[in-house]
């Protein structure tokens, strides 16, 4: 009995750390590009209170207008990442952007939920030392206008999508894709054009 008890305040204080972010997002979204802790959100755009921003030292979130951030969408950044979005992109449900590199995703996009889009990777060269040791790379990631992602995909660091490309639900895209394509498998590969 007593663990039910703690259980139902941490999920009542979570609620209203929910609710603080909820407002704070919702007054941000009728003002132009307003700036705070290095993250800004356009005019039009809806970010659900479960949406988590987390923006490391260096870093930067920037989402344009007109866009919706579904519920328990991550942004990260750190090492002075950036992650931008154009204007009328949708990411759904348990979607995680990783911006550690920089990502950087165009107009009219459409991600799906449980998307991971990774624009980093961990050096692992040496045998002898620990992976989380040897450091990351940076190559980042580019998402150009009218593509749509579809659920469970993940896009891998220095990839590059053209514009109007479908990337299938499962694909893991490791290579940069040419324009108007369909991508599915894994790895992603051109299976037919648009």
């Amino acid at each position: 009995m007593g663990v039910l008890i703690v259980i139902i305040i941490i999920r009542k204080s979570s609620l209203t750390l929910r609710k603080k972010i909820s407002s704070r997002f919702k007054d941000l979204s009728n003002t132009y590009r307003a700036w705070r802790n290095n993250y800004a959100i356009g005019v039009g755009t809806r970010v659900k209170s479960s949406a988590s921003i987390e923006v490391g030292q260096g870093g930067s979130v920037v989402i344009g207008d007109h866009c919706l951030i579904e519920e328990h969408v991550l942004f990260r950044t750190g090492g002075g990442g950036r992650i931008t979005l154009g204007d009328h992109v949708s990411i759904n449900p348990f979607t995680i952007l990783h911006g550690q590199g920089t990502l950087t995703i165009g107009n009219h996009v459409r991600i799906a939920s449980h998307c991971a889009i990774v624009s980093f990777n961990h050096v692992f060269r040496d045998r002898d030392a620990p992976i989380h040791t040897q450091g990351l790379s940076r190559k980042g990631v580019v998402i150009e206008d009218d593509v749509w992602i579809g659920a469970h995909a993940t896009v891998l660091d220095g990839v590059h999508i053209a514009k109007g490309c479908v990337i299938a639900a499962g694909a893991v895209v490791a290579r940069s894709t040419k324009p108007f394509g369909v991508y599915a498998g894994v790895p992603a590969r051109r299976i037919k054009e648009r």
